[in-house]
């Protein structure tokens, strides 16, 4: 075996270096001496710390010879008793390919695989026909961002590729975060009076077209319906099966167009004000970027809000509350920080007054809308005429209005905060399990009569069932949302998988606490648990305990998962003053905080200057670095070849409000970063989906 060849491709699959390499206080507490190789160290590494991979060219070898813990000596073992050695320890065997994979393209895609429509490359999670199909994950958070994710995605089974590029199967444990998050919502929404209605997802030319500010911000992305039969309509063949529609029909991006005619048929007095009404649906916008599960997609799933009032503000203040809700759902449901704010005028909803958000954080450095909240003053009741009788039964006024709107984007903004380069990572509130046991079953010794390993094995596995069932029928408090939840507990027996394999799999699909029951344990009556989030091991957990300190874990997972998401938020927000500050901190990955004079030409010099900027520093990497990247992407060479930074451009996420904690003094000497006049208020810019 080549292990140069074998260093470079576990540096590529974790992103490690230097792997030849290993402290002398790791080596002793291993238990090996100098040139020593063996898988019987993981029986030292009771923290299970140390990971232990083999060459794909072993799994199947009926004798391999290895060191015991000295290289003066030989063992000759099957890749069975390996796999079975290391499982009794607490370890999995992780099997790698050393071969180089192909070198990606420009837009980080290996050359043999696609992007969307169904034409994913096949990954460990997924492979391709023909090829054996293996648990676990090969790109890593850091290393490449958009594989990593896509895998993640595929491999917990969150969503499946269609043949229409941007379209995506939302699958079972992605839908259920989507409906705990359609639960919570409505919770808060319902306590305010808000009611739900369905209104249709065709909308008339004439409709779209009757508010033109607002159709100017959807334009490029409206898809259209403009003939019906087995085939579309082609006008060089008139008489083909396609026959077309008398007038187009629009696939709505968004309900207004449609609800607000209504609306004016019902509202007459100010008896008929407010009105409160949600929908959950589906919208078309016919993106043109790169499609991104749950990110960015031509068809998503949401909710969206509409509110008419009788004051201004009480719109805005309707406005404010449901933002709030929003961030409820992000850090009490969904574990994520986020940042309240108001959209530029560049940014805001088309024909809107104000538009607020929730902005979040990813790993790789880009922002996410999460959530809007729009007041949108009377500028729609104008058009579509709604108006009331007021109280002293002279006036007639033109209502005042909201809508907002939450997407199936939070559950990609979740998997994208927590996962792991093994996998999903959920918080307890929204997996759609949360618990696992799993048997390990006894090893039979030489001589022993199996059926009594048979016997004691079924043991376990009933009491693993009967756990389960327990746990099921207890109760856990979710302090913040004032209700009792039953534990989603199940129990894994299937006897054709090891205990390794079952362990890398839920991993991978991100339960958030694993029970072990070995024989051991079984005597004595206790179980071992094991935290997703960090790996931890609780050992010598009682039967009888166990209703208690689940729900306990459970709630201490999902505290954990958003002081840590928290944590890179709050490291990410960087504060500049001058302009000079601004490119070398987004090449950082950052978030930037910056005095802002808000004037409106401004938005786009902004994205302007950091478009060039970053294909400058694009430019400069692949000058100072062309050996080191080509080496990067054949596998070859010893260069380190950091990640490029991110590309594109720059804009305002969000203007902060005045009582956000991050926002600094804002006083006459506080000058824009950009022109140098006045300051009117702190900003957050960055590079976003």
């Amino acid at each position: 075996t080549d292990m140069n060849l074998v260093h470079k491709a576990l540096g590529r699959l974790k992103g490690w270096k230097d792997l030849r390499r290993a402290e002398t206080e790791l080596v002793k507490k291993l238990g090996l001496e100098k040139g020593a190789l063996t898988p019987f160290a993981v029986m030292n590494d009771a923290d299970n710390k140390v990971p232990l991979y083999v060459e794909d060219s072993l799994k199947a070898q009926d004798k391999i010879w290895i060191h015991p813990f000295r290289n003066t000596a030989s063992l000759c073992l099957s890749m069975a008793d390996i796999q079975r050695f290391a499982e009794e320890h607490g370890h999995n065997v992780n099997f790698f390919n050393p071969e180089p994979p192909a070198a990606p393209t420009a837009d980080g895609v290996a050359a043999n695989g696609g992007g969307g429509g169904g034409k994913k490359a096949a990954t460990s999670a997924a492979a391709a026909p023909g090829q054996e199909s293996t648990l676990g994950m090969t790109a890593t958070k850091d290393g490449n961002y958009p594989e990593w994710f896509q895998q993640v995605c595929r491999g917990a089974e969150l969503i499946e590729y269609t043949d229409v590029s941007g379209c995506y199967v939302i699958r079972a444990r992605a839908t259920y975060v989507w409906k705990r998050v359609q639960r919570f919502f409505t919770d808060l929404i319902e306590e305010k009076g808000v009611v739900e209605e369905l209104y249709p997802m065709f909308v008339s030319s004439a409709a779209l077209h009757k508010e033109a500010h607002h159709l100017e911000g959807f334009a490029p992305e409206v898809a259209w319906l403009g003939s019906t039969g087995p085939e579309p309509f082609d006008p060089e063949k008139p008489d083909g099966k396609g026959k077309p529609l008398k007038e187009c029909i629009a696939l709505r991006p968004t309900s207004e167009t449609i609800m607000y005619p209504q609306w004016a048929k019902w509202v007459r007095s100010h008896r008929d004000l407010p009105i409160k009404i949600n929908q959950w649906c589906n919208v078309v916008r016919w993106e043109f970027k790169q499609p991104t599960p749950f990110i960015r997609t031509r068809e998503f799933y949401w909710q969206e809000g509409h509110t008419a009032h009788a004051t201004d503000k009480e719109a805005e203040d309707w406005m404010w509350m449901i933002l709030d809700f929003y961030r409820r759902v992000y850090e009490e449901l969904l574990a994520v920080p986020v940042v309240p704010g108001v959209k530029s005028e560049g940014e805001k909803f088309p024909g809107g007054k104000i538009t607020s958000t929730v902005e979040a954080y990813m790993p790789n450095g880009r922002a996410v809308q999460a959530a809007t909240s729009h007041h949108l003053g009377d500028n729609f009741s104008k058009i579509y005429e709604i108006v009331f009788d007021a109280a002293d039964g002279v006036t007639r006024s033109f209502v005042h209005q909201t809508s907002w709107g939450l997407t199936t984007r939070s559950v990609g903004v979740a998997v994208m905060v927590h996962s792991d380069d093994k996998g999903l990572v959920l918080p307890p509130k929204v997996a759609m399990g949360q618990v696992v046991l799993i048997p390990i079953p006894y090893q039979s010794k030489s001589g022993e009569n199996p059926a009594e390993a048979a016997k004691r094995n079924e043991e376990i596995r009933d009491k693993c069932e009967r756990l389960a069932a327990e746990l099921k029928r207890a109760d856990y408090f979710e302090g913040d949302s004032n209700k009792y939840w039953k534990i989603r507990a199940y129990a894994d027996t299937r006897q054709d998988k090891t205990p390794g394999w079952k362990y890398n799999e839920w991993e991978l699909k991100g339960v958030p606490v694993r029970i072990e029951l070995g024989p051991k344990d079984y005597d004595k009556q206790e179980v071992v648990l094991v935290r997703r989030d960090t790996g931890e091991k609780i050992k010598g957990v009682k039967w009888t305990d166990l209703t208690a300190r689940v729900p306990a874990l459970l709630r201490e997972i999902q505290d954990n998962l958003f002081v840590q998401a928290k944590k890179k938020l709050d490291d990410a927000i960087v504060k500049v003053t001058k302009w000079e500050e601004v490119t070398p901190a987004l090449n950082q990955r950052k978030i930037v905080l910056a005095p802002w004079c808000q004037e409106e030409e401004t938005e786009d010099e902004i994205k302007k200057r950091t478009t060039e900027e970053a294909a400058q520093t694009l430019a400069n990497e692949q000058a100072t670095q062309p050996a080191a990247a080509a080496a990067a992407a054949a596998g070859e060479g010893e260069e380190e070849y950091a990640a490029p930074a991110l590309t594109g451009a720059a804009k305002p996420l969000c203007i902060l409000t005045d009582d956000d904690p991050r926002r600094p003094p804002l006083t006459e000497d506080t000058k824009c970063f950009l022109t140098g006049k006045a300051a009117r208020c702190w900003a957050l810019f960055g590079r976003s989906y």
